[in-house]
């Protein structure tokens, strides 16, 4: 991503296959943004346009994300996305457990609730 004002790199947005999830016809998406730049609508329109692009252009049924339980923003945002939270909280993977940020919380939304 970056910003249209002066074209300076912000972070990412990704469009990925739900591979470790075992989800049909699903797609996840995720942001980074540096903390410079957070509470700035920078990730939610990302996120929406990326949504748009998974249901439009990729023919998604679903989009997914994931976040750390411990992490309230990343929350707060999937829920401005109505996005809701599909009670399926799962280990992730790739996190380290000393990390403490191992327990995810699975959020989704479907096609026809997205606008």
């Amino acid at each position: 991503m970056e910003r249209k004002v002066n074209r300076k790199f912000i972070d990412l947005v990704s469009l990925a296959p739900t591979g470790y999830l075992s989800l049909n016809n699903e797609v996840e998406v995720g942001w980074r943004l540096a903390k410079v730049y957070w509470h700035q609508g920078y990730g939610i329109e990302a996120a929406h346009r990326a949504m748009n692009f998974a249901f439009d252009e990729l023919y998604s049924e679903k989009v997914a994300t994931l976040t750390a339980a411990a992490n309230i923003s990343p929350q707060n945002l999937m829920e401005k996305l109505e996005m809701t939270d599909a009670e399926e909280n799962l280990p992730h993977p790739e996190a380290p457990k000393e990390t403490g940020l191992r327990n995810h919380i699975l959020y989704r939304i479907a096609k026809e609730n997205f606008s």
